[in-house]
């Protein structure tokens, strides 16, 4: 049998629990999983484990012979890989007293049995071994295993019975070999096997006698060939050794394909830009080169008209270079190469570029650079290589062909600086120019030619060829490699059918460019030349553009120098400029102005803004008004919200995703989060203060001071353990040891062991001579010792390093003796308070306690208590009573009741998985509008620990860190939604709080009306077959278009779906979530009558924060109302290419950047979330002049004056929580009513 199609049905006979003859070779996995997700994405990543594959396209969708085959064509598998291995070991541990080695051992020394048919035993011994019924019919074995074969005798019979097995499925037969007798000088085997045993036995005694070691250390072979090395290194230059390095790696390739939504990105903030008075320079022919019928409408529907012209006019039409692929090297940052990559992409090409410095930023400038340059048809790819290393450039074009095509274009920039080296300083460094410009060229073309051999096609090189024939000197071997280079166009005519039938070389003499890497020293001469002799300098702009221009030529060499080879004593020249007193160079970096409108300028760090604490002003909006049947104490409104996330507070998070950089406020805010500042109010200093060294701080000097740390120690990164408590890379584990000797175990004294003897392989024994009492245990005894392992999955987005719930008032002993997400809570809802400018003692004098509801909720809940409770008893750990009480979810929400806020009112408290916290704000949305509450404290928090981690890894729902590592991906941008390269879901810890009254209160009270919630719903998915997979039952709150529960809720305030500006989705960054999010939010605005072409942007808050499960449903909608009063929509910073699935959904509108829309321009916000166990949430957020306008012009300026005084206490309230002199959290130690009598009389009053 087929060794991977053997491995391949016995991993899905373990895991799906059959008999490997029940699974058919036309099977799928799909099939075979009944549909269920979560069962078939764990086995697709047990089939990459075991093969050492990348996920296949539709692997679960394949027959398992194709499958198989597929599997063979893309690795090299032998007979066993580390799923199956780590797999088989398990089973032996627990059925027989044998390893895998053992097992050879014996089937080679009694049956002759060599690895060829030994690992498919292996597999058949694990299945075979399984007891009990098989899921489909019948037993999984004829002879299970159902205790442990502790002896060795009893195991080599069961292993006798079960070859048996094997010989009859496989078709194959075996001898067992006799026992020979021993003569002559012949020993015998056995007695060998018993002196040895014997001998060591003796050894291990001696050995424990001595305190010596019995085994060796094993040590690392001596490198014979450092000396080797030492020359070459010597003779070469360790530049020389990273230039032929080979980087080429498949699992690097990104990318950038999506401009479609790149260009609808683009008009939505030329629409906002114009509509906030904003002057833009022409921007048409992006949306001329990118024209569809989709961008038409949403030029149409923005009354863009010139751009809708423009669009037209690109309507059906090709570029010069759709359908071609091109092939460069060399397209760093300012070069001429990359000039070149933009003509293309401008043209419709598919361009691949091959970069040396692979990195984040590099991936960054490359996709700001398709960006910018995309048209209908193009596509970038980006990828690691050298052209320095032979095999990079040989699995380059192997890539390149099998991928597309030949390359039509080969454009072999890449190059080295050689600067101030005479031909009398010449070292082994100078051998890298040669390497590169030389032999790296040549490389290439001779490569593209044996491809091309092969599909009779042809290729066009360009030979960047130079007029410097060492005119200039003190370059190196630049010159000599430029006019090496020359012999090719020769060589194509002498090697006419190995080379020249297949490559036709354009060989470009480059003139003087400025701003390049090569030639940015030189800059200063540029404008000098120009002046004194009859030449040009370039632009890299309009050097590419020349050079582009020949790619249609014939073969030969083309003088693109400027007149520059005509100078005579060029170099002289240039030393003598250069001596010269001088003005600025014009430099090369505005070669191409129209194009600086779409290049993101980085932004410097924002000074503070002094009013970071006051609320934003209630207008109200010009828009239909409430009818009188509206009670206002029926209508739900936001009125604070506070927020534990990985950027610390809701407006730390909310800066730093606004910005996707530090800046003062965001610094400030999170530095005190931290306890890296605090308040000084002492004779020696009042201010802020270093808090370890109380050195003096300014707060523009916190940045440069703390900004490095904060980063570091903020976000989504490597698992802390002072952060999250745990450390992933260092889980301890016990692991099953078969004993080969007896082992002693002291006791303390003869009763203890009582407790141990539970097992045949256990005795009490005494030791004579000290009295003292020992556990034997036998040997193939089976005992479990501790070991370390590293998780896959060792990045998350953590609360802040350094917080301390006691900063906030929460007293030591009180945060000892809860769980870690009641302290999150305790923080949160403070914080929710304090943005209300609310108190509780207020809030009780204002509203009845039995009016005070709270629905917060959690997915998980007190992990860190469920880990103690299920490991401190049966580790013999000292144990906490009250740990049960803190693992319950209702726990949570019950310190806030009974410490804070003293609610007598109703308590709804969901488990929704990561849907809690929106089911949450739809349970408080019910309590308000059915009067039975008039303030709500709403939310949801979930945490990280070992237990969550593995299990989701298990399910294959997050991304691994080593994978994502692998493809080149920055810890802080593993968290991809919609994005191509995405790879589930990144954890995180944390969770929000949201204050939830009604209308009627708010106006009265003067409080902050952050937004109306105008409108939630719960909805599940039907009939399933997997728990996690994702449905579509949320769109049934569209179900009768306007007459539907979200149209009538829009229609309530005056609105329509147009209304709803942007969607908050809860794309997790898992394959299957992100399309099928998108598509629900594409249908149900469909259905509600969205005008076409009016784009919904979406956001992708999880990008920045992670998956905090039940808790990131609470940041969603801080971040909406946020939204809503900032009319700013953040961007998803680590979109790079954004996913094709999602293109037919085209009333969405990604966005890599933040959007400024303008103030009141968010005139609402719908936000979904969606859990395991098809619990899928919604809620509209709706911008506060919606209800602001019902209010008569008295009623407004009274709320005004209201308002504005209790804004003076919540600023004050803020300041002196941070400078340590009123707490953020207050609990509440004494009951409010003495005794059960008064508590009586005032519920029942």
């Amino acid at each position: 049998m087929d060794t991977a199609f053997n491995s391949l049905k016995t991993i899905l006979a373990l895991k799906l629990r059959m008999r490997a003859d029940e699974i058919g070779d036309s099977d799928t996995i799909e099939k075979l999983c009944g549909g269920n997700s979560a069962r078939r994405n764990e086995i697709l990543a047990d089939i990459g484990n075991e093969f050492q594959v990348a996920p296949l396209d539709d692997a679960h969708n394949q027959p398992l012979t194709i499958l198989s085959q597929t599997i063979v064509k893309r690795t090299k598998y032998d007979s066993m890989g580390p799923y199956l291995s780590a797999s088989i070991d398990n089973i032996l541990k627990d059925k027989l007293a044998l390893t895998k080695g053992k097992i050879a051992e014996y089937l080679q020394g009694e049956w002759g049995i060599t690895n060829g048919h030994a690992s498919d035993i292996l597999k058949t011994i694990a299945l075979l071994s399984r007891e009990g019924d098989s899921v489909r019919a019948g037993g999984l074995s004829p002879i299970g295993i159902r205790t442990r074969l502790s002896s060795q005798d009893d195991a080599n019979k069961w292993i006798d019975k079960a070859l048996a097995e094997y010989e009859r499925s496989a078709g194959v037969s075996f001898a067992k070999k006799e026992a020979t007798a021993v003569s002559g000088g012949g020993v015998d085997p056995r007695a060998i096997k018993e002196l040895e045993a014997k001998f060591s036995g003796v050894a291990r005694e001696f050995a424990k006698i001595s305190g010596s070691s019995f085994h060796e250390k094993i040590s690392e072979p001596e490198d014979n060939d450092k000396e080797t090395l030492t020359l070459l290194r010597k003779e070469l230059g360790t530049r020389f050794e990273k230039v032929i390095e080979p980087i080429f790696n498949e699992k690097k390739i990104v990318s950038f394909r999506s401009n479609w939504a790149w260009a609808k990105k683009e008009m939505v903030k030329l629409y906002y830009e114009e509509a906030g008075g904003g002057k833009q320079e022409d921007g048409s022919r992006i949306f001329e080169r990118n024209a569809s019928e989709e961008l038409l409408k949403t030029a149409e529907f923005y009354k863009l008209d010139d751009i809708a012209e423009a669009i037209k006019e690109g309507l059906g039409k090709k570029g010069r270079f759709a359908g071609k692929i091109a092939l460069v090297t060399g397209a760093g940052p300012n070069s001429i190469a990359s000039e070149i990559v933009k003509k293309f992409l401008e043209e419709g090409a598919r361009v691949v570029v091959a970069t040396s410095t692979y990195s984040g930023e590099r991936v960054e400038f490359f996709k700001k650079l398709y960006q910018s340059s995309c048209s209908n048809g193009s596509e970038l790819y980006l990828l690691p290589a050298n052209q320095g290393s032979r095999r990079d450039i040989e699995e380059l074009i192997k890539w390149t062909v099998s991928r597309f095509n030949i390359p039509d274009y080969l454009i072999p920039f890449g190059a080295v600086k050689e600067l101030g080296y005479t031909a009398d300083s010449l070292g082994g460094e100078s051998s890298t120019t040669l390497r590169v410009l030389l032999q790296g060229v040549v490389w290439f073309a001779g490569e593209t030619a044996r491809a091309a051999r092969e599909t009779n096609l042809s290729c066009t090189c360009v030979l960047p060829l130079s007029p410097n024939h060492g005119e200039i000197g003190g370059d190196g071997f630049y010159a000599e490699t430029k006019l090496a280079l020359e012999a090719l166009i020769n060589k194509s005519t002498s090697e006419y059918d190995t080379l020249g039938k297949y490559i036709k070389f354009i060989g470009a003499r480059i003139g003087w460019t400025r701003g390049t890497g090569l030639m940015r020293a030189n800059d200063v001469v540029a404008d000098e030349l120009e002046k004194r002799f009859d030449v040009k300098t370039y632009t890299q702009c309009e050097m590419s553009d020349l050079i582009v221009s020949l790619l249609d030529k014939p073969q030969g060499i083309f003088d693109l120098s400027g007149g520059i080879g005509r100078v005579e004593g060029l170099g002289k020249i240039i030393k003598e400029v250069k001596g010269m007193p001088r003005a600025e160079s014009r430099g090369g970096s505005k070669a191409c102005p129209e194009r600086s409108r779409w290049v993101a300028a980085s932004e410097g760090p924002k000074k503070s803004d002094p009013n970071i604490y006051a609320f934003s002003k209630p207008q109200p909006l010009d828009s239909k008004p409430l009818t009188s049947a509206d009670d206002r104490s029926r209508i739900p409104v936001i009125i604070g919200f506070g927020e534990v996330s990985p950027y610390g507070n809701a407006r730390s998070r909310f800066e730093f995703e606004t910005h996707g950089q530090l800046t003062v406020t965001s610094a400030f805010e999170l530095a005190w989060f931290m306890g890296l500042i605090q308040y000084s109010n002492t004779d020696k200093y009042v201010g802020w203060v270093d808090s370890k060294t109380e050195e003096a701080v300014a707060e523009s000097e916190v940045i440069e001071r703390y900004g490095a740390h904060i980063l570091d120690h903020t976000g989504i990164r490597t698992v802390e353990k002072d952060a999250a408590g745990f450390d992933p890379k260092a889980l301890t584990v016990y692991s099953d040891i078969i004993l080969e000797d007896d082992l002693l175990f002291p006791l303390e004294s003869k009763a203890a062991a009582a407790s141990y003897l539970n097992s045949e392989n256990l005795e009490l024994t005494q030791d004579k001579l000290t009295q003292k009492y020992f556990i034997k245990a036998k040997k193939g005894s089976t005992i479990k010792l501790p070991r370390v392992i590293s998780h896959s999955r060792y990045v998350a987005g953590q609360i802040p390093t350094g917080f301390d719930a006691s900063r906030f008032g929460v007293s030591k002993d009180l945060a000892y003796q809860i769980d870690r997400l009641s302290l999150f809570n305790f923080v949160a809802s403070s914080e929710a308070f304090l943005s209300a400018g609310l108190t509780p003692d207020e809030l009780s004098k204002e509203i009845h306690p039995s009016k005070i509801g709270n629905t917060q909720g959690s997915g998980m809940g007190g992990m860190t208590a469920l880990n103690r409770l299920y490991h401190d008893w049966k580790e013999d750990k000292e144990r906490k009573g009250d740990v049960l009480q803190e693992t319950l979810i209702s726990t949570i929400p019950a310190w806030i009741t009974q410490s804070f806020t003293g609610g007598y009112g109703p308590s709804i408290n969901p488990v929704a998985a990561c849907a809690t916290a929106v089911v949450s704000l739809s349970a408080a949305f019910d309590l308000i509008t059915s009067g039975r509450a008039d303030l709500v404290v709403a939310g949801g928090f979930d945490d990280l620990n070992p237990e969550g981690m593995i299990g989701f890894a298990d399910m294959a729902a997050t991304a691994s860190t080593d994978e994502m590592l692998a493809k080149g991906i920055d810890i802080k941008k593993m968290s991809r939604p919609n994005d191509s390269r995405r790879g589930g879901f990144i954890e995180a810890q944390g969770g929000g709080t949201m204050l939830v009254t009604t209308l009627e209160k708010a106006v009265s009270m003067g409080l902050p009306i952050y937004a109306v919630l105008g409108f939630t719903a719960t909805h599940s998915d039907g009939y399933n077959t997997s728990i996690p997979a994702p449905g579509l039952g949320l769109l049934s709150i569209a179900r009768g278009g306007n007459d539907s529960p979200l149209g009538k809720a829009l229609s309530r305030f005056g609105m329509t779906a147009d209304d709803i500006t942007v969607v908050s989705k809860h794309d997790t960054s898992t394959g299957a979530n992100d399309p099928n999010e998108s598509e629900l939010h594409h249908l149900i605005q469909k259905k509600l009558g969205r005008r076409e072409g009016n784009p919904l942007i979406v956001h992708s808050q999880k990008s920045l924060l992670g998956h905090s499960k039940g808790g990131s449903g609470a940041w969603a909608a801080n971040a909406a109302v946020q939204m809503l009063s900032s009319g700013t929509v953040p961007g998803n910073r680590n979109l790079e290419d954004v996913d094709n699935k999602m293109k037919r959904f085209n009333t969405l509108s990604f966005t890599d950047e933040t959007i400024e829309l303008g103030d009141s321009a968010i005139r609402s916000v719908i936000i979904t979330s969606l859990g395991f166990g098809h619990i899928g949430g919604a809620a509209l957020f709706i911008h506060s002049s919606y209800v602001l306008s019902h209010l008569s012009v008295e009623e407004l300026s009274k709320y005004r004056t209201k308002l504005s005084e209790r804004e003076k206490i919540k600023i004050r309230r803020e300041w002196m929580a941070k400078m340590g002199k009123e707490p953020y959290f207050k609990a509440v130690s004494e009951r409010k009513y003495k005794g059960a009598e008064e508590e009586a009389k005032f519920l029942l009053d």
